[in-house]
C-alpha cells in the first residue's frame, strides 16, 4: 500500500541525512543567507536520493494526483534539499504520458506553492522540472486543447505572491526561448514589471524578456525602451539585455540610471542571495532523473 506525503518525506530526510556533508552545508547555508536550512547535498546526490525512492515500489502511490500531495509535504520542509526532492518526485510524472500533471491540479496545488517556496532556488526547479513539461505538453496538444497551465500561471501574474509572479515568467523561459506562447510572454513580463519592484520578480521577468530579444527582438526593444525608465530596475534590465549587442545593452542600461527603480531592492528579497540565470538556466536544461 502507498505511503502518505509524510511518510515519503520521512524517507527522504533519511536518505538525505545519509548523504550530508558538513562542509557544504556552511557553503550552502552562507550562499543562501540563512533563508533556508540545509543538509549539505549537492544536486547528484539528491538525483541518486529520488532514484532510490523510487525503487521503493510499495512507497509510492501510481497515481499522478498524490505526487502533488507528495511534494506539498517535502516543501513544507525547512530544507532546501527536502524541498528539491519533493519537485523532483513530482517532475517525474511529467513523463508518465497516461496519467500527467494537469492544469485543475495544479490550481489547486497553489496554496501549497505558497506555503512552501521561499527562495528562488526551489521557484526555479519547480519551474523547470514541473511547470516547463507541462507548458511544452500543452503546445504540442491538438489544436483546440484548453491551455490551462498557462492560464494559472496568467493568474499567478497577477497575484500578490512574490514567488507566483516569479514563477509565471521563469517558467517560460525555455519554451519561450523554442517559440511557444510569444505573446503571453510579453504579457507576463511587461505586466510584471510594471505592477511591482520586488528583486526576484524583476529578475524573473529579466530572464524571459531576454529570450524574447532573440525570438521577437524589434518588440523586445520596442518594449524595453518603452518601460525602462519607469519600471524596468537596472539590475532586472541587466538580465533582460544581456542578449543584445554591445551598443544596444548600453543604450537601454543607460535609460535606468537615474532612476529610483535602479536601486531599489525590497527588503523580504535582499536577504537572499542573488538569483544566476546562467546557472538556473543550466537546471531548467536538465531533465529530472527517472
Amino acid at each position: 500500500m502507498a505511503a502518505c506525503g509524510l511518510e515519503v518525506l520521512s524517507h527522504s530526510q533519511r536518505l538525505l541525512q545519509s548523504r550530508a556533508i558538513e562542509a557544504n552545508a556552511a557553503q550552502m547555508f552562507a550562499y543562501f543567507k540563512g533563508v533556508v536550512q540545509v543538509h549539505g547535498v549537492k544536486s547528484p546526490a539528491i538525483d541518486a536520493c529520488v532514484r532510490e525512492l523510487l525503487l521503493m515500489d510499495d512507497l509510492l502511490p501510481p497515481d499522478t494526483s498524490s505526487y502533488w500531495g507528495i511534494c506539498a509535504a517535502h516543501l513544507r520542509s525547512a530544507h532546501l534539499e527536502e524541498k528539491e526532492m519533493g519537485v523532483r518526485l513530482l517532475g517525474t510524472r511529467t513523463r508518465v504520458k497516461s496519467d500527467l500533471p494537469t492544469s485543475a491540479q495544479l490550481r489547486a496545488f497553489s496554496p501549497s506553492f505558497d506555503e512552501g517556496v521561499n527562495n528562488w532556488a526551489t521557484c526555479d526547479s519547480f519551474c523547470g522540472r514541473v511547470l516547463k513539461p507541462m507548458l511544452q505538453a500543452e503546445w504540442r496538444a491538438p489544436q483546440g486543447h484548453t491551455r490551462g497551465t498557462l492560464d494559472v500561471l496568467s493568474e499567478w501574474n497577477g497575484d500578490d505572491s512574490l514567488w507566483r509572479q516569479r514563477a509565471s515568467c521563469v517558467a517560460l523561459v525555455l519554451p519561450a526561448r523554442q517559440g511557444m506562447f510569444i505573446e503571453r510572454s510579453f504579457e507576463h513580463a511587461e505586466r510584471l514589471v510594471r505592477r511591482t519592484d520586488e528583486r526576484f520578480a524583476q529578475l524573473g521577468a529579466g530572464w524571459l524578456m531576454r529570450e524574447l530579444t532573440v525570438v521577437a527582438k524589434e518588440r523586445a526593444l520596442q518594449s524595453l525602451e518603452r518601460d525602462g525608465a519607469q519600471h524596468w530596475s537596472r539590475e532586472g534590465m541587466r538580465y533582460a539585455v544581456e542578449k543584445l549587442s554591445v551598443s544596444e545593452r548600453q543604450k537601454m542600461l543607460s535609460s535606468t540610471k537615474r532612476t529610483k527603480r535602479s536601486t531599489a531592492v525590497s527588503k523580504r528579497s535582499s536577504t537572499q542571495a542573488p538569483s544566476n540565470p546562467k546557472r538556473s538556466s543550466s537546471r531548467l536544461n536538465k531533465r529530472p532523473i527517472s
